[in-house]
C-alpha cells in the first residue's frame, strides 16, 4: 500500500481573539512566516485597535513583522473566504460569531501575555509555534492511501478534502499506479 501527503496550497485561516493585540497577531505572523500554502489574517471579537508594543517588538526581532498587521474588528474580515477559524482565547471561542458561510473551527487557547513582561510574550510565541502550527497543518493535511485490489485500485482519503482535490488526487493516483 502506498501512502502519501498532498501539499498544502491556498488555504486561508482566520485567527480570532478578544482584543486582537497579542496572541492572534503573533499567531497570524507565525502562520504566514512558517506554513507554506497557508495565509492567515487575525481579528478580534472586541478589537483593541492597537497591536501590543511587546508583540510588535518580538515579531520584529524574529524578522516576521509586517506593517500590514494591525488590530482589526470582525467587520473587516467577516466576508473573506476562510477555510478555517482558529480561536486562541476562551472568550473568542465562546463568542465566535456566525459567518456568512459555515467554516470549520478549532480552539487552541493561550494565556494572555498583555500586561506582563516581555518574557511572557516570548513564551506565548513559543507555545503558539509548538502547539498551534502543528494543529493547523494537521487540520489541512490530506492523506491518501492507494492499494491494488481485484477490481483495480482502492484509494482512501482523509483530512480536509474538497471535490476538486479528490479529482486531482484520483488522477494523480492513476498516474502513480501506471508508473508502479
Amino acid at each position: 500500500m502506498k501512502q502519501s501527503k498532498i501539499p498544502l496550497t491556498d488555504k486561508k485561516v482566520l485567527v480570532l481573539c478578544t482584543g486582537n493585540s497579542c496572541r492572534s497577531i503573533i499567531a497570524e505572523a507565525l502562520i504566514n512566516a512558517k506554513l507554506d500554502g497557508i495565509e492567515a489574517k487575525s481579528s478580534g471579537v472586541r478589537a483593541s485597535g492597537k497591536v501590543n508594543p511587546n508583540a510588535k517588538r518580538l515579531l520584529e526581532e524574529k524578522g516576521i513583522w509586517k506593517d500590514e498587521y494591525h488590530s482589526k474588528v470582525l467587520d473587516e474580515v467577516i466576508n473573506d473566504d476562510f477555510d478555517l477559524i482558529v480561536t486562541v482565547c476562551d472568550h473568542a471561542n465562546e463568542s465566535c460569531p456566525m459567518f456568512p458561510r459555515p467554516i470549520p473551527k478549532i480552539h487552541v487557547g493561550f494565556e494572555d501575555p498583555d500586561g506582563k513582561g516581555y518574557e511572557a510574550f516570548e513564551a506565548t510565541y513559543r507555545e503558539i509555534e509548538e502547539e498551534l502550527l502543528p494543529k493547523v497543518v494537521e487540520f489541512f493535511e490530506i492523506k491518501k492511501e492507494v492499494s491494488k485490489s481485484n477490481e483495480g485500485v482502492d484509494i482512501k482519503f482523509s483530512g480536509f478534502v474538497t471535490k476538486e482535490k479528490i479529482e486531482t488526487m484520483v488522477n494523480n493516483s492513476k498516474a502513480d499506479n501506471v508508473n508502479a
